[in-house]
């Protein structure tokens, strides 16, 4: 028995404890921020401005939202104001964390609570202007504000724990927006109804334009004065010389115990009209028609009103935090909106924020863009890689060539300096060998230093051949431009090789021209044609050898050596001019001087050839540039 009275109590006091925590609990979930505005949900920037607070709750997970909405615009005398407290209160029994209050009417109308009820409770004023009413009368009566009738807001606000965001409109920037897209506008429709604050915008717009813009004119169009239906009539008959601005169309519908207001205007009018509809506040171009105008976003006035609750529930007063901006004012436009009207896209502001803007061709091909961006850099990157590879490679080369350059110049250096070290001693050889012919008495000796001359000689003329090749590889060979007397030359060689003819071969001597003086390399000249008379000595054994020239002919002076030796053999004719080709490997010789015969003639910007017969002869050329004097 005692054991089932003990479980009894055990579950009796759990129970309890359930209700106790649920209770608690409950509690936690009526702690809350109130949003109190001042009409209702239908007014376009309220709509906005809610949705865009309520992402942000619940807030920290333990702080709900509620809402209530006033009908300030249709109070009609204190007595309905006094009822619309006890609302308030009726509706939200346990007092809230803080209160977000839109709009001054609202915080006009309610104030009272925060002198009794709710007293220090923190208040966040959104959309103030700078002066409100100073007494509630002036409110219900809708009466423009003056110096007598108001005051400034931080002295109404002295003994509430109160923070303003302010909302101000940037009546002066809307209307340069409107002339820059507008530049033949000469008047400007003003759209409103007969709310407090809709007079005081009216108000302030009026003192704007006086002052700021007087070449305009302002035509205020108010639900106080003419019906829905007269306004759209107006409406359609405006051309671009009228700017619209649009900022409410409140309306009271239902009776005295059941009323509500409504806007349906905002949604059918830009449709009856052929020109921009321009708002002082954000009115949500993401879901209307409007054409938009400068304005703090909806979106920056509530992440402003977040961090100010965030300073509130970490402690802070409302009363200490400095009235501020609720946020930074931009140019925002319906990118669409202003095509449908025709506006030339020139006109369009550059720093403004658009809305249903097509996207641009880097938008539209963004990653193409990039994946063709990385394929070039990878490309490019290869191609540095190739080209600094190549670009080594090709220096190792013209340095390896360089090398072997110098090394060739280097070998034909010293093989000069050789040949003229040989050729030193060779030359008293021969001198003194020819002193011995003359002073020998007896036909032996005469055969000996017959002997000895003719191997001079030959000795003579190969280290002269190494020498001037040589000298033509190594770019020492010398070559001096004279006026030469061709004739004369003609005579030289002859006499110069008269001795060396064979004893049945004739030496005949052809000047083309009586008188023949040109401007060239004379050396030279003789020494090709030498060469060529020493290889006809060589191959003639009957007949005659033939040196001459031919009149100029093309602007060439053509030499030849002709001879009625053996001839040549067509594919020796293809080689003869290459270096060690001799005709017959018997004879004597190094096979070097027709290849510095043509060597000597590409110095000299001439040609060389032969033209032979096999048992006829051979007839050897040059042909140099004719350069009269």
């Amino acid at each position: 028995m005692k054991t089932r009275n003990a479980l009894h109590r055990w579950l009796l006091s759990l129970i309890l404890l359930a209700g106790y925590l649920s209770l608690s609990a409950q509690e936690k979930e009526k702690e809350y921020v109130l949003f109190l505005s001042s009409v209702s949900e239908e007014e376009a920037w309220i709509h906005g401005f809610l949705n865009e607070l309520r992402g942000y709750f619940p807030y920290e997970e333990k702080l709900g939202l509620q809402t209530y909405f006033l009908t300030v615009p249709v109070l009609q005398n204190k007595e309905e104001v006094k009822q619309a407290q006890q609302d308030i209160l009726q509706a939200c029994p346990t007092p809230p964390k803080a209160v977000i209050i839109v709009g001054d009417p609202g915080w006009l109308v309610s104030a009272p609570i925060f002198d009794g009820p709710w007293k220090n409770i923190p208040v966040i004023l959104c959309y103030s202007r700078d002066r409100v009413p100073s007494t509630l009368q002036t409110l219900l009566d809708k009466s423009p504000l003056t110096q007598a009738n108001s005051i400034p807001i931080e002295e109404f606000n002295k003994n509430y724990n109160i923070t303003v965001l302010k909302q101000p409109y940037y009546i002066k920037q809307t209307l340069e927006l409107i002339k820059q897209l507008q530049p033949e506008v000469k008047r400007i429709a003003f759209i409103s109804d007969d709310r407090y604050i809709s007079v005081v915008t009216r108000q302030s717009i009026e003192a704007i334009m006086q002052k700021d813009f007087p070449d305009l004119k302002l035509e205020l169009l108010s639900s106080a004065q003419i019906a829905t239906e007269e306004l759209l009539d107006t409406l359609t008959v405006y051309d671009k010389t009228t700017g619209v601005i649009y900022y409410a169309w409140l309306r009271q519908y239902g009776n005295k115990q059941n009323y509500y207001l409504s806007d349906h205007l905002k949604k059918i009018l830009p449709t009856f009209l052929k020109v921009p509809v321009f708002t002082l506040a954000d009115l949500n171009l993401q879901e209307n028609l409007y054409a938009g105008g400068h304005y703090i976003s909806v979106q920056d006035f509530t992440a402003t009103v977040m961090s100010v609750i965030n300073r509130i529930m970490e402690g802070e007063s409302a009363s200490s935090i400095p009235y501020q901006s609720g946020g930074t004012p931009r140019t925002y436009l319906n990118f669409s909106d202003l095509k449908w009207c025709n506006i030339p896209e020139k006109l369009y502001p550059e720093n403004a924020v658009y809305y249903f803007q097509p996207p641009t061709f880097y938008q539209q091909y963004k990653a193409y863009i990039w994946m063709t961006g990385i394929f070039l850099t990878l490309l490019l990157t290869f191609y540095i890689f190739y080209y600094t590879h190549s670009l080594k490679h090709k220096k190792e080369l013209i340095q390896a060539k360089e090398r072997a350059e110098e090394s060739d110049r280097l070998k034909s250096a010293f093989l000069a300096n050789m040949s003229h070290e040989i050729r030193t001693p060779l030359n008293a050889i021969v001198g003194f060998s020819s002193i011995l012919a003359e002073t020998a008495d007896t036909p032996e000796c005469h055969e000996y230093i017959r002997i000895i001359e003719d191997n001079n000689y030959l000795l003579l003329q190969l280290i002269n051949d190494i020498l001037d090749l040589s000298r033509i590889e190594a770019g020492l060979l010398d070559f001096h431009y004279t006026d030469v007397d061709i004739n004369e030359c003609m005579h030289k060689l002859e006499d110069a090789f008269h001795f060396r003819m064979p004893a049945n071969v004739e030496c005949i001597t052809e000047c083309g021209m009586k008188k023949c003086h040109i401007h060239t390399e004379k050396n030279r000249l003789l020494q090709v044609l030498g060469n060529y008379f020493s290889n006809a000595i060589k191959y003639t054994s009957q007949g005659s050898i033939t040196i001459g020239y031919t009149p100029p002919r093309d602007g060439k002076l053509h030499f030849y050596v002709r001879d009625t030796g053996c001839g040549i053999s067509p594919d020796k004719q293809q080689t003869i001019f290459q270096r060690f080709v001799k005709l017959d490997n018997f004879k004597q010789g190094t096979g070097l001087g027709l290849s510095i015969c043509q060597m000597i003639a590409e110095k000299m910007d001439a040609t060389v050839g032969v033209s032979s017969e096999v048992g006829k002869g051979s007839e050897f050329w040059i042909e140099i540039p004719y350069q009269p004097i």
